[in-house]
């Protein structure tokens, strides 16, 4: 795994033109079409098939959970890679079952929210508003 960590931090680092440690979507996307996708090829070896430059630093940056590091614009180098060695590779049934649990789960909390909210026991205006919402 050290090797291909090394790998992905050279990989990367080539991206990286302006050499600051950062990698941005744009500089990514760019390099992914250059070079008749020779990035895109040795990324999809490393079990790493990228095809929407921008879906994957916004998976990147929910992985990240620090927005100093990564987010859907521009990542640290360092911090980008160990959380692409921890995305490669393909999602075996187990992690797709597991998946489908927690969704049952969120499915079910959302639906015992929403009787909550239909019979009065908790009010729409206790809960924070969010970027985006009304």
């Amino acid at each position: 795994d050290e090797t291909a960590k090394e790998q992905l931090l050279q990989l990367f680092s080539e991206v990286d033109e302006s050499q600051t440690g950062i990698i941005s979507v744009e500089e990514f996307a760019a390099k992914l079409k250059s070079k008749n996708g020779k990035l895109q090829a040795q990324l999809a070896l490393m079990g790493l098939p990228i095809n929407d430059p921008a879906n994957f630093f916004r998976i990147v940056s929910v992985h990240a959970g620090d927005e100093s590091l990564c987010n859907e614009f521009e990542a640290n180098i360092e911090a980008f890679v160990e959380i692409c060695m921890r995305l490669k590779g393909s999602a075996t049934n187990l992690d797709l079952q597991c998946v489908a649990g927690d969704l049952v789960s969120v499915g079910t909390q959302l639906e015992l929210l929403r009787e909550q909210l239909d019979y009065g026991m908790i009010s729409a205006t206790s809960f924070p508003s969010f970027p985006g919402s009304p």
